[in-house]
């Protein structure tokens, strides 16, 4: 049968006979070897070996990767290899002792020290879960943005390198701009008449934490800027929220906070700044010491505020915080309160 379309391709008016695969497959290998070292988009007359007739097929070359692109290749990894080296970033003075302790891991206790960071605002979360599950869940917010700073100061301390020290530095802004969206609409300085545009209020602080961000990742001395500017408007905002609260319990974990805030600061402070008296008396471990205080200071912080938020909302729920204390039941200075919810008719029922 003779397939009309098929009429004088091959120089004839017959049909064609079924020619041999292997001999038009090397060929095109070949020409498609020929092409990739030559370049360009080509016609291929491929002779048939049964008749005397030519084959026409094309053949194009893969797209491949320009001087141009090469070049873009390497200015971004000559960007960004220098963030992700090891001992990019500013080193504390436990760094006299790097990978003694762990070969991979360049100040030990400056890693270790940040597991309270991680644990105890989750501690708070487990504790609070029926207020946050029935009230108020954006209260947890906050409480992962401290856990994640303990991740990235984990991360800081084991490698010193830039961007961990930039995560580390930039989530505790983003921790206290977090603290300010969710508290805000129970603080006592908050205008009442401003309380219809909290959600406007709420996304403007947001796209300035972004702001700052992507400033402080283009000009990374902008961070120690960035978390002084937040930093001291928050000691007012907790000495006066924690004083009108109405609570004894949230008044006298505000002044214990800012005691163990001042014992860190110290501590802070005369690492960066003593660290060869310290390399001295064979402890460089201040930092260290920081971390641990300020982890506790930390949850202080969302102990008070949790208390602020129950009692400013208990029109919303049915919930009675109870301030108990660890590991004895009673305020001292050595003790760290937690909060229990106890149901408002079990309460009354008592």
């Amino acid at each position: 049968m003779t397939v009309p379309w098929m009429h004088g391709v091959f120089g004839s008016s017959r049909a064609p006979e079924p020619r041999p695969r292997t001999t038009y497959t090397c060929i095109v290998k070949l020409a498609a070897l020929e092409l990739l070292l030559s370049g360009g988009v080509h016609s291929y007359r491929i002779k048939d070996e049964t008749k005397s007739a030519y084959l026409v097929t094309s053949v194009r070359k893969p797209p491949q990767i320009t001087m141009e692109s090469e070049d873009l290749f390497t200015k971004i990894s000559k960007v960004m290899s220098p963030w992700f080296e090891y001992e990019s970033g500013h080193a504390w003075c436990e760094s006299a002792y790097k990978y003694q302790t762990l070969t991979f891991v360049a100040e030990f206790a400056n890693t270790l020290t940040n597991l309270p960071i991680i644990v105890l605002p989750l501690v708070n979360v487990a504790i609070l879960w029926r207020y946050i599950k029935e009230v108020n869940w954006h209260i947890i917010l906050p409480h992962l943005l401290l856990t994640f700073n303990g991740l990235a100061s984990t991360y800081y301390h084991a490698t010193l390198n830039l961007f961990g020290q930039l995560v580390d530095e930039l989530s505790l802004v983003w921790l206290i701009n977090m603290c300010l969206v969710v508290y805000m609409p129970v603080m006592k300085w908050y205008p009442q008449h401003l309380k219809t545009h909290i959600n406007q209020i709420r996304w403007g602080i947001v796209g300035l934490t972004v702001a700052v961000s992507g400033l402080c990742f283009i000009k990374p001395n902008l961070n120690a800027l960035a978390l002084m500017t937040y930093s001291v408007p928050s000691v007012f905002v907790i000495y006066y929220e924690g004083s009108k609260a109405g609570m004894p319990a949230a008044w006298s974990t505000t002044w214990k906070i800012f005691v163990l805030w001042a014992v860190a600061t110290t501590c802070w402070f005369s690492d960066r700044l003593l660290c060869d008296v310290w390399l001295y008396l064979g402890i460089p471990y201040l930092h260290a010491i920081f971390h641990l205080i300020s982890s506790v200071a930390g949850y202080h912080v969302f102990v008070m505020f949790s208390l602020v938020d129950i009692k400013r909302r208990e029109a919303e729920h049915k919930f009675t915080p109870v301030v108990k204390h660890f590991p004895v039941d009673r305020s001292e200075w050595y003790t760290v309160p937690y909060i229990t919810l106890v149901d408002r008719s079990q309460a009354h029922a008592e």
